[in-house]
């Protein structure tokens, strides 16, 4: 499974950070072994038109990157301010040398997006209720949530400051 949540890495629980940071950079290498299989018209065919999550969850990022690259950074700069030890994966910029540009797309999550990528967070916390952290500190789920949800209503620019 790779995770791509799309609210503010600042946002997001120290177990919802580290494994979206841990995960997020496998989308390079599965559309370079996509590529080196089928032509490229033929991967850009079969990327979904909306985001969802399940089955076409990663695909829908395929031609993405650009978005998929730049949260990365966001990620690694948020582990990092939270004292995570980590291995950085710096070298997926790399990857735009041997990748065609057209999967070098931007994303700027919509409404429906950012409810999904929120509730699919509700969710997870709802089942482990009492386990999430951030900054290393217990969360209130119940306040927790309720923030997300007002994320969901305004989301933020995923641009890195």
């Amino acid at each position: 499974m790779t995770r791509i949540n799309l609210i503010d890495p600042k946002a997001l629980t120290d177990q919802h950070l580290f494994a979206e940071y841990r995960e997020i950079t496998r989308i390079f290498v599965q559309v370079q072994a996509a590529l080196a299989k089928y032509p490229a018209q033929s991967v850009l065919a079969k990327i979904p038109s909306s985001y969802r999550l399940g089955t076409g969850h990663v695909l829908f990022f395929y031609d993405k990157l650009a978005f998929i690259q730049r949260r990365y950074f966001m990620l690694k700069d948020e582990v990092v301010a939270r004292g995570f030890s980590i291995t950085p994966k710096d070298s997926i910029v790399e990857f735009q040398k041997c990748l065609p540009k057209r999967f070098y797309g931007d994303y700027q999550p919509t409404m429906d997006a950012m409810a999904l990528s929120v509730q699919r967070l509700i969710d997870k916390i709802q089942a482990k209720p009492n386990w999430y952290r951030r900054h290393g500190q217990m969360i209130d789920d119940q306040a927790y949530c309720d923030g997300l949800l007002a994320l969901a209503q305004n989301p933020v620019n995923t641009k890195r400051s």
